[in-house]
């Protein structure tokens, strides 16, 4: 099975939630003071969060956050 889609782009999908994984996504596809979406360039679960852990220092809450977020997705993917 190939995928259709990015655990990013499946993410910016998901701004709209009132939950965690809302949250995330929200944050995930935010601007900076400069216009950039700092997170959006990464696609993939392990690059988003290496790329938070260094940059913007996130709450154990949200670190669990975009895991809940990231198995969501893999479950959509593994069962499409």
């Amino acid at each position: 099975m190939t995928l259709e889609f990015t655990f990013g782009q499946w993410l910016k999908k998901q701004t709209k939630r009132q939950d965690a994984v809302g949250d995330v996504a929200r944050d995930y596809t935010a601007v900076n003071e400069e216009g950039v979406r700092c997170c959006g360039r990464f696609q993939r679960y392990d690059t988003i969060l290496r790329h938070i852990r260094s940059q913007h220092f996130p709450c154990i809450a949200a670190e669990e956050a975009l895991k809940k977020a990231y198995d969501e997705y893999a479950g959509i993917v593994r069962f499409k």
